[in-house]
């Protein structure tokens, strides 16, 4: 996790009081958390949070991708530049892959064959430098979750909270962990969004949009833009993240009882919901990124793949599904 520190320091943020140490979770659930122990913090990880991530980031490029291309008028082509798959036909599949890995894991709490997801969602039609993508979106959605917590300690949200107590027998794997409320939860969010964008974008923005204006497309610098390796991608990678709490929430409300909405977005009374977050940092991209004067960064893609994930393909046929995707237009 030295990114995650790393990419907070260099948000200014201040050196805690105390340690900050990051360990693997007992427990199954997906997601991070923090606590304050005897001697400084705990950032807990589940193990089924990098399970999860890695397979989401898969077929969350791919299906981003597939978006943007079938939003653009463009067909993928293959060496010979001949259509390799009809556009809609793409983005419909891979959303079908998608949102089965959620249902699948919400269902049993784990997949039970996700190489066939990937297989379903065409990730073999991705070009070479979106497969790098996947894995920096991975790494980034990782990042993201660890200064999400980080922020509750910088913030001040651990300060009063009890420290954690381990039951007896020592085998027990129940803890007493605090509960931030739906504001605190959007300040840290605010704070993981601006360590992990960064906080001076506006050269290496300036280069790309220069880059792409002379219409250099073949160049080191255009190339790790298409990776995901700029602060535009680190902020794409957030936004995705937070979808995916977005359709979790969806997922869980369907299946859980006395979970409820209110009029501030809240689930449960502890956390805003996921649209709710989701909606937050895509609001903040032309703040968070600064941009070339005359320019604005564009967020139509990312919330048109949002869209069509809310066209719920897995549970259509790919008629009802375009009928629904012409109304989102």
């Amino acid at each position: 996790m030295e990114r995650s520190t790393s990419a907070a320091i260099s948000a200014r943020w201040a050196e805690p009081e105390a340690p900050v140490l990051f360990a693997l979770s007992p427990f199954k659930t997906f997601g991070a958390e923090v606590m304050s122990f005897s001697n400084g913090y705990l950032v807990l990880f589940s193990q089924t949070t990098f399970n999860f991530c890695f397979l989401y980031a898969i077929l969350a490029v791919t299906s981003a991708q597939a978006t943007g291309l079938m939003s653009q008028g463009r067909v993928p082509l293959d060496e010979r530049g001949r259509p390799q798959i009809d556009p809609f036909a793409w983005a419909y599949e891979s959303h079908r892959a998608l949102l089965q890995a959620f249902s699948e894991y919400v269902a049993t709490g784990t997949i039970a064959n996700p190489v066939e997801l990937v297989d379903k969602a065409r990730y073999d039609l991705l070009p070479w430098h979106y497969v790098e993508r996947v894995q920096a979106t991975y790494e980034q959605m990782l990042d993201f979750f660890a200064l999400h917590e980080l922020g509750h300690v910088s913030l001040g949200h651990m300060q009063g909270m009890a420290k954690v107590q381990r039951s007896v027998p020592a085998t027990s794997i129940t803890f007493d962990i605090g509960a931030p409320s739906p504001q605190q939860e959007n300040l840290a969010d605010q704070f993981a969004l601006r360590s992990l964008v960064g906080i001076e974008t506006g050269p290496e923005l300036a280069v790309l949009c220069d880059l792409l204006e002379k219409r250099k497309f073949d160049t080191p610098e255009l190339d790790k833009f298409w990776m995901g390796h700029t602060c535009i991608g680190r902020y794409t990678s957030a936004l995705q993240l937070l979808k995916a709490f977005d359709v979790f929430d969806i997922y869980f409300a369907d299946q859980a009882s006395g979970t409820e909405y209110t009029d501030v977005c809240e689930i449960n009374g502890t956390h805003p919901s996921g649209q709710h977050r989701f909606i937050g940092a895509w609001g903040t991209g032309n703040f968070l990124l600064d941009m070339p004067e005359d320019y604005t960064f564009n967020l139509d893609p990312i919330l048109k793949w949002s869209n069509f994930m809310n066209v719920s393909s897995s549970k259509r046929t790919i008629e009802e599904a375009h009928a629904l995707w012409q109304q989102l237009k």
